[in-house]
């Protein structure tokens, strides 16, 4: 499915009033920086325990195949949140400008909608001037002036107990319903130093204690939404901004190349009771700028934001998701005078298989080359490739105009 149109402005046309007949869930956002999918107990990962969000994934839709568009912080939140690619919103990298003002974010939907909205971010990367504070009525990205003096301003963080122990503290003190809660933890982020015991535990892979350390802290709030028979009720999405390269590919990090290590990352879904929706796994690649208009789209919002998504819902039948997922980096670009990259994760090509046979040369002079033993059963599977490779360069086009 191609973008659709430009973001409406919101000074330009009118908010639809909240549904007051309908009752809607709780919305819970979940990022967790930093974290490949393969490093994720449900997710195939042996070396590291994640039961809380395996508990998520058994309990909703895991999606496979699940790609960010961008393999860096804040560019990646500013897709999660306001449904549109980065080239759209202008937000490509971190050496960029703020968020511009006529790209709404979710949060300003459900703000409308009557929801209590609040904000945990665990990092200053995603500080509010940024501008994904916009709609939230409590933005937490406040920390404290030693962790300046200790730090790289880029680095200024705070571990998951503190902002798991913040979210609650206004989710108690919320007593309006229903709320909608974005919770940022940045603990698997670079450098890896979890805290006892798990850095004793994963001494040999910190990033995984890292990541063990982020899931048992994010299990406190899975167990009071529990006791506060919340759980149920509630619709939550976990996901991640990126991944991280772990020395794949001569990278140690991420930003800089758009390979699975830093763009596949975990997306799960666990959808509100009566919803209809049963858990299982999805197979088909899908993107995080989906993640918006599900949300919305799940908790029955109604408002002009939807004309600024420019992906469909992961759950909506007519999506047509499931073709490919797109991804770019402008950071080799902005910062070393590289090109930019650009890419495209397809869906497998299933029941077509192609073996191909070397043939030796027959006339003098002449190359061997390379021949199918068998054409491909199903032209579909052709189609969808020619359809993957425009896109690619439609994209490609947008972002260099």
């Amino acid at each position: 499915m191609l973008p659709g149109t430009a973001a409406a402005n919101p000074q330009s046309r009118k908010e639809s009033p909240p549904e007051k007949s309908q009752p809607r869930p709780n919305v819970i956002l979940i990022t967790i920086d930093t974290l490949r999918a393969d490093h994720v107990g449900c997710y195939g990962a042996q070396t590291v325990k994640t039961p809380t969000l395996d508990g998520l994934a058994h309990d909703g839709v895991l999606f496979e195949r699940a790609i960010s568009q961008v393999p860096l912080t804040w560019p990646s939140h500013a897709v999660i949140l306001t449904g549109t690619y980065p080239f759209q919103n202008g937000v490509q990298d971190f050496t960029g400008q703020p968020l511009a003002p006529q790209f709404r974010s979710v949060a300003q939907a459900f703000k409308q909608a009557g929801y209590a909205t609040g904000a945990v971010v665990s990092a200053f990367v995603l500080d509010r001037s940024w501008g994904l504070g916009r709609g939230f009525d409590f933005y937490d990205d406040a920390f404290s002036a030693e962790t300046f003096q200790k730090k790289d301003i880029g680095l200024v963080d705070r571990r998951a107990e503190d902002s798991v122990a913040h979210a609650i503290a206004w989710l108690k003190k919320t007593p309006q319903r229903p709320f909608f809660l974005w919770l940022h933890l940045y603990d698997p982020h670079n450098p890896y130093d979890p805290p006892e015991p798990y850095n004793t535990d994963y001494k040999d892979h910190l990033y995984d204690g890292e990541i063990a350390y982020a899931d048992h802290e994010l299990g406190k709030l899975i167990a009071w939404l529990k006791q506060s028979k919340l759980y149920d009720s509630s619709l939550i999405a976990a996901t991640s901004d990126h991944g991280e390269s772990l020395g794949e590919h001569g990278e140690d990090e991420h930003g800089f190349f758009i390979y699975n290590a830093t763009v596949h990352v975990p997306l799960i879904v666990k959808p509100p009771a009566g919803s209809g929706i049963s858990a299982e796994r999805r197979h088909d690649p899908v993107e995080t700028t989906s993640v918006a208009a599900s949300l919305v789209q799940l908790a029955g919002v109604k408002d002009f934001i939807k004309r600024q998504f420019q992906a469909k819902g992961l759950f909506d039948r007519n999506s047509g998701s499931g073709d490919a997922a797109y991804s770019e980096t402008f950071y080799p670009f902005s910062s070393f005078g590289w090109s930019p990259l650009h890419a495209l994760e397809r869906r497998p090509t299933t029941g077509c298989r192609r073996r191909f046979k070397r043939k030796a040369a027959t006339a003098p002079g002449a190359q061997s080359v390379y021949s199918p033993e068998r054409r491909c059963r199903k032209s579909k599977s052709r189609r969808a490739r020619k359809t993957a490779s425009t896109r690619l360069l439609w994209f490609s086009r947008r972002c260099l105009t």
